[in-house]
């Protein structure tokens, strides 16, 4: 245990050489159930989980907090603030989906290519899943450095298979899909919510249609695809580029690297 070895873990009685997963973990596998609302468990759930209880323990502290005017007594009174509206349930409920509605709007309003840069840039702003994900990571060839990732996204399934895979399975879950999405645009108050979400549901497939597999998308020389940012309309024809970075805030850096570039460009 000094060591960090939990032998009370340990099925010592398995030769590690034939399984050496069962060796190590063995009698906490056997012993440790799946809760109920999750789909793997182990230590680093548990560790998430501590964690949350302690982060929501001192967020409960906060409002106990003085009228001090220290800007990080400030901080704390806003945190606290921000967790009460988001626990407000009551509040929440009675509102309904106005605070989005003139997004929502927005969006239907959007009928034409050249507005699309801009209404991407501002969805990213908020946090909403593009069709293709913006992530800054340590440049893999430089770890020096970092940069900007471009990658293929914009699924509400998990990935590719979902939408094309012939397997019964498959077929269901698309299914139960489609009436998912329908049922959240009903809710949104739009009408037609079916005809929407089958075409939605078409959009995606053509997404999934051009991504990667998940083994492909693994291959760190095949992802590594560096590229001047000046060039993504080479790279990428037919998205307005520069539009889309100005409106995020800045140019962007000079170079980006292009995880999927087949993707990216069916994408754009």
């Amino acid at each position: 245990r000094d060591a960090g070895v939990l032998e009370d873990r340990m099925q010592v009685t398995v030769d590690p050489g034939d399984d050496f997963y069962r060796y190590v973990n063995g009698r906490w596998l056997d012993r440790t159930a799946i809760p109920p609302d999750r789909s793997n468990y182990g230590t680093f759930t548990v560790i998430h989980e501590r964690t949350q209880q302690q982060l929501r323990a001192l967020i409960d502290c906060l409002p106990c907090i003085g009228d001090s005017e220290d800007a990080d007594v400030e901080e704390s009174r806003k945190i606290s603030a921000l967790y009460r509206s988001y626990m407000d349930l009551a509040t929440i409920e009675a509102r309904g989906i106005a605070p989005i509605r003139p997004l929502l709007e927005r969006v239907l309003a959007t009928e034409n290519r050249a507005a699309l840069p801009v209404l991407l840039a501002d969805l990213q702003h908020l946090g909403v899943d593009l069709p293709v994900a913006l992530s800054i990571f340590r440049d893999a060839r430089r770890p020096a450095q970092y940069a900007l990732y471009l990658s293929q996204s914009g699924l509400g399934m998990p990935e590719r298979t979902y939408y094309l895979s012939d397997k019964a399975r498959f077929a269901e879950l698309r299914s139960a899909y489609r009436g998912h999405v329908a049922r959240m645009l009903a809710l949104a108050g739009l009408d037609q919510a079916q005809r929407r979400a089958d075409a939605i549901l078409s959009l995606e497939r053509d997404l999934a249609n051009a991504h990667w597999t998940r083994v492909r998308s693994r291959d760190r020389q095949a992802t590594y695809n560096p590229s001047p940012l000046a060039d993504l309309p080479e790279v990428a024809p037919g998205f307005d580029w520069e539009a889309f970075f100005a409106a995020l805030g800045t140019m962007g850096p000079e170079r980006v690297i292009v995880r999927q570039p087949e993707a990216l460009a069916a994408t754009a």
